[in-house]
C-alpha cells in the first residue's frame, strides 16, 4: 500500500525532518527540495497534497 500524505509527513518527524513550504522564495521554480543543513524538505506552496 502506498503510505498517505500523513503517513509521509509522520515519517519525516520521527527522522527529525520538518517539512514546510516555501514561503521564501529558496526553491526558485523547483517543485521541492532538501536542506540537509537545516533538517528541512520545502515544496513549492501551489502543489496539492497529492
Amino acid at each position: 500500500m502506498t503510505p498517505s500524505y500523513y503517513d509521509v509527513l509522520d515519517m519525516a518527524t520521527e527522522r527529525g525532518v520538518f517539512v514546510d513550504y516555501d514561503d521564501v522564495g529558496w526553491l526558485e521554480g523547483a517543485k521541492g527540495g532538501w536542506f540537509p543543513e537545516y533538517d528541512l524538505i520545502l515544496l513549492r506552496d501551489d502543489l496539492t497534497h497529492v
